[in-house]
């Protein structure tokens, strides 16, 4: 039998391109759960215990955007929850004119930002998803850490019909593995415990981790270092890409301060406070412009 089929269809606030938004939240080709083809982005997301295939295509310009959003298998009760999903994660709502203002006269990273406008700040599709992303790339390199998040998504996610790729882990399906089965695909015994314990930790202490929506940068970051396997670097890529603080710039993220040299002609070593005081010419919107970074890199190697 035929997976139920509804369509809709999302205004995005303007300006919005589909295709940067999602190779941000992408980051490698080798992100086999985030899947990009033929203008198309294709994501299994767990709905109430319930794998739902999602399939986003931009059908008009990006200064009058429209999205058709295609949900497989999604019950009628939760298709806006769906919904709301999709538009937190693609940034869909976001207006970003005041990003756009300020940096009009930017000499620096002007030309980079008007180059990728339409761009939108995404977020994981949860708070879950964005900290084990963390535990998986941080001391890693970037692509090493996609395909360790892929290989857990090919071994515990869930499967939809006949589709090739899977949904991101659940907590429960993590919490019941072991560390010698993280190990068989690549991660280190470490990072293995640290997933383990945070996957019950979610299950056990689901609304410690919703009042992080309540809290502080500062708070936030606290909080987090609090668990195993989390460090500075990860609790403020979580602040970025878990719960959409604009504000935060990851100060030890290697690959963004070597971005952030070489576009402001740079070169000396910078320290973690250094990062922060040059990207404060930003604010509110340093993670934003860390996000230009990511493309910027993804279209030098021909990817975007």
């Amino acid at each position: 039998m035929k997976p139920e089929e509804t369509v809709f269809h999302v205004l995005p606030a303007q300006p919005f391109r589909l295709d940067l938004t999602v190779w941000a939240l992408r980051r490698r080709k080798e992100n086999s759960y985030d899947t990009w083809g033929n203008g198309v982005y294709k994501r299994i997301l767990v709905i109430h215990g319930n794998p739902v295939l999602i399939q986003i295509k931009q059908i008009a310009p990006a200064l009058c955007p429209k999205l058709e959003v295609t949900l497989k298998g999604c019950k009628s009760n939760d298709c806006t929850t769906a919904l709301q999903i999709i538009e937190r994660t693609l940034g869909v709502k976001r207006d970003l004119a005041a990003f756009y203002r300020q940096i009009e006269k930017d000499e620096n990273l002007g030309p980079l930002f008007r180059s990728l406008k339409g761009l939108k700040p995404p977020r994981f599709p949860s708070l879950f998803e964005a900290i084990i992303n963390g535990i998986c790339c941080q001391q890693l390199s970037l692509t090493v850490g996609i395909i360790l998040l892929s290989r857990l998504s090919q071994n515990y996610g869930r499967a939809f019909d006949n589709e090739i790729q899977k949904s991101f882990p659940e907590p429960d399906s993590l919490a019941k593995s072991s560390i010698q089965e993280l190990r068989l695909i690549g991660l280190s015994g470490q990072k293995a415990r640290a997933i383990i314990a945070l996957s019950k930790e979610f299950l056990s202490n689901p609304v410690v981790f919703e009042d992080l929506e309540k809290l502080d940068n500062e708070s936030v970051v606290t909080r987090l270092m609090g668990y195993r396997g989390v460090g500075r670097w990860t609790a403020e890529y979580v602040l970025l890409r878990g719960l959409g603080r604009l504000e935060s710039f990851p100060g030890d993220d290697k690959g963004a301060g070597k971005n952030l040299k070489e576009r402001l002609g740079i070169t000396k070593p910078l320290s973690y406070h250094e990062v922060k005081s040059i990207v404060s010419r930003w604010h509110p919107f340093e993670g934003f412009v860390y996000f230009h970074f990511v493309i910027q890199k993804l279209r030098e190697r021909g990817v975007v």
